[in-house]
């Protein structure tokens, strides 16, 4: 399940005269645990400040506190797809319940043993045959 995104945007100009777009946005997804494989509920709370710019030279003379948005030909810029960008970055990386709510705990969970590197083949001994048989 996914919730509507609460969007509120502002639209201002800065002391430098330069055009930003500040703005802030919500929204609840359901996440599937990468522990337990459950779903879960997840609140996505994101800030940001773009500069509407034109090119790539424009985007290199930003100050660091503006993220660059470079307009269509007709000038515009695609405000759903930047709020939507910015949502999906702010996403973890691995979406995993707390550990207290999950169902699977660190004291259950099982990890593999890895081999000593004494006891685990040689991945290159079938080139040692190639080698000899073209010698042949």
């Amino acid at each position: 399940m996914i919730s509507d995104a609460e969007v509120k945007l502002s639209f201002d100009v800065d002391v430098q005269g330069l055009k930003i777009v500040r703005g802030d946005a919500t929204v609840d997804v359901t996440l599937e645990c990468q522990r337990c494989w459950e779903n879960y509920s997840h609140r996505c709370e994101i800030e940001f400040i773009y500069c509407p710019v034109v090119n790539d030279d424009q985007a290199d003379d930003l100050p660091d506190a503006y993220e660059p948005a470079i307009v269509d030909e007709n000038g515009e810029i695609n405000l759903i797809q930047l709020v939507e960008d910015e949502l999906i970055v702010a996403l973890p990386q691995v979406a995993m319940h707390k550990e207290e709510d999950c169902k699977v705990n660190s004291e259950n969970m099982v990890y593999g043993e890895i081999p000593l590197a004494d006891e685990r083949p040689n991945p290159f001994a079938v080139l040692k045959n190639f080698k000899q048989s073209n010698e042949e």
